[in-house]
Parts: structure tokens; C-alpha cells; sequence
């Protein structure tokens, strides 16, 4: 057992090597992979690099100063617990499938589930319209559409967090018994640890993986006029028209779908339709009135 500045732990069995790997005390980052298909560096969220963190190795475990990752031999399976030894997320066996016809070669099915308290609420996912906050009854496929927007985060009420770092169509579900990320393409399972403390804290964790987020300029935080959609240029150029005469203040106006014509140019981002025939014009002549626009 001793303190060693290389902030990382790897075990490995016959068939995984599992690497532990301290970013700070608070974050650790959780790789799965074969011993012949090494990781292939970070993803596309997380530019933070690991810092120097000391640790504590023992044969079966590895700690920073605020988390303690213990490793079950027989399974392959990893606990986390906080400094006083309260446990706060323990995996579950970890599988592996590879499918017939796979996207890309050396990619497989990927299935980790979590056992969570009885009584634990977990909140995140994305932009989610079905009313609830708590995901622990969710069954939700994790796959970008038009009214839903995710984002592979949750966070838990006592304090922690987990980023699952993948891009595939993932299913996400929620039991009484945990959660389960299920993931259609991957290399290698991939997944950071937060220990935050708070949902704030929470948050300040992963702004602190994915870097820094520039401030939005004032004129966002103004008065936006939006509806359904504007059938034309003329009709949008109007209403900006009218809140200028009636010195009524408007920083933006928003033109929502159809622009591009038919539905079988559906979301062409392009102005396509007769009613929007100079869409540059349009533009300019909003920017005129000293009004900004945002095309959806």
C-alpha cells in the first residue's frame, strides 16, 4: 500500500482490463476494454486531462483523498464509496454482445447496469417532454429526434454523478432495483464518476471535464417574439416592422420550420420555398431594424 502520483489503477482478468484513472479527487474515469484493443483516447465532450492526484493503492481498491473505487475480482464490477466508506454507486457484471452485422469492425453491444438506494431519486437525461423529473422509472431510447434532446448525464440526491461517455443509440432504464445504460455501438465501455456533493456541485464537475462555456452576448437575454411559424418573409419582416413602430422592445424573432418548401425537402436548412425566395434579404433587412434572428 503507498500514495503514487501515477493517478490511474488497472486490473485486469481474462477477459477485461479495467482501468481506474483519478482527473481529481472528485472525478474518476472508468474504461473497460480488451487487453488487444487498447482505448482509443477521450471522446468528444471531455477536454479536461488528468491532473496529478495521489492516491492510495490497495490489491483490490484504490483511493483519492474524497472517493474510494473498489474492484470485485469475481465479476469485474467496481463500487464507489465516499471518504467516511458510504457507499454511492456500485455496478453491476458488465455485458458484452457482438451483434451479426456490426457498424464498425472491433465494435460490440454494450450493457452496464448500476444498483442504486431503494429511495435514491436520479434526475438528467436531456430535454425530456413527459412531465417527470425522477429517472428511476424511465425507459427511454437515447437518440437525438426533434422535440428531444439527451445528453448521457445523471445525478443522483445523494450527490453524485455519471457522464456515460457514448454516442450510439443508447436505452436507458430505470428500475426499482437501479439503472442500465445499454449502448449499441462501442469500442470500450467508457464512463466518468462526479462526486459533487450537490446537484451544483454536480454540474460544476462536468463543466470541469468539458471545459469552459462562454458567456451568451446580452442580446439573448432580451425579448424574443416566436410562434408556431411564419408563412412568409413578408409575414416575419412585418412584425418586426410593427414592434419597432410600436417602440415595443425586441431583441430577436424566430422562424420556425417550413422555409425550405415541401415536407419531402423536410429540414433542408435552406431556403427552398416561394414565400422565402431571398432568405439573405430577409436577414439583412431584420439586422436593419436592429433585431437579431434565429432560424430553427
Amino acid at each position: 500500500m503507498g500514495v503514487n502520483a501515477q493517478s490511474s489503477q488497472v486490473w485486469q482478468d481474462d477477459q477485461f482490463c479495467v482501468k481506474v484513472e483519478f482527473y481529481t479527487p472528485e472525478i474518476v474515469r472508468v474504461t473497460k476494454y480488451f487487453a488487444d484493443q487498447p482505448v482509443y483516447g477521450q471522446g468528444l465532450v471531455v477536454t479536461m486531462k488528468p491532473q496529478d492526484v495521489a492516491i492510495t493503492k490497495k490489491p483490490n481498491s484504490v483511493s483519492s483523498a474524497k472517493i474510494t473505487v473498489k474492484y470485485n475480482p469475481q465479476n469485474g464490477a467496481l463500487s464507489f464509496y465516499d471518504a467516511k466508506g458510504k457507499l454511492l454507486l456500485a455496478e453491476k457484471e458488465l455485458k458484452i454482445q457482438f451483434p451479426r452485422h456490426r457498424v464498425y469492425l472491433n465494435t460490440f453491444n454494450l450493457t452496464q447496469s448500476f444498483s442504486l438506494q431503494k429511495d435514491e431519486a436520479i434526475y438528467g437525461l436531456g430535454t425530456i417532454q413527459d412531465g417527470k423529473l425522477n429517472r428511476r422509472d424511465a425507459h427511454i431510447l437515447m437518440e437525438q429526434s426533434n422535440l428531444q434532446d439527451f445528453q448521457n448525464v445523471v445525478q443522483s440526491i445523494n450527490g453524485w454523478g455519471l457522464y456515460w461517455d457514448n454516442y450510439s443509440p443508447t436505452q436507458f432504464d430505470g428500475t426499482a432495483e437501479g439503472m442500465t445504460f445499454e449502448s449499441q455501438v462501442a469500442r470500450h465501455e467508457d464512463y466518468y464518476f462526479m462526486l459533487g456533493g450537490s446537484a451544483d456541485g454536480v454540474i460544476a464537475q462536468m463543466r470541469t471535464l468539458s471545459g469552459k462555456v462562454p458567456m451568451f452576448p446580452l442580446w439573448t437575454f432580451g425579448y424574443w417574439q416566436s410562434k408556431e411559424r411564419y408563412k412568409s418573409s413578408k409575414e416575419l419582416l412585418a412584425v418586426v416592422d410593427k414592434y419597432r413602430e410600436l417602440q415595443v422592445p425586441l431583441d430577436g424573432i424566430i422562424q420556425d420550420w417550413q422555409y425550405w418548401g415541401s415536407n419531402y425537402l423536410w429540414n433542408a436548412m435552406d431556403f427552398l420555398s416561394e414565400d422565402f425566395a431571398d432568405g439573405k434579404q430577409m436577414v439583412q433587412k431584420v439586422h436593419q431594424q436592429n433585431a437579431h434572428i434565429m432560424i430553427s
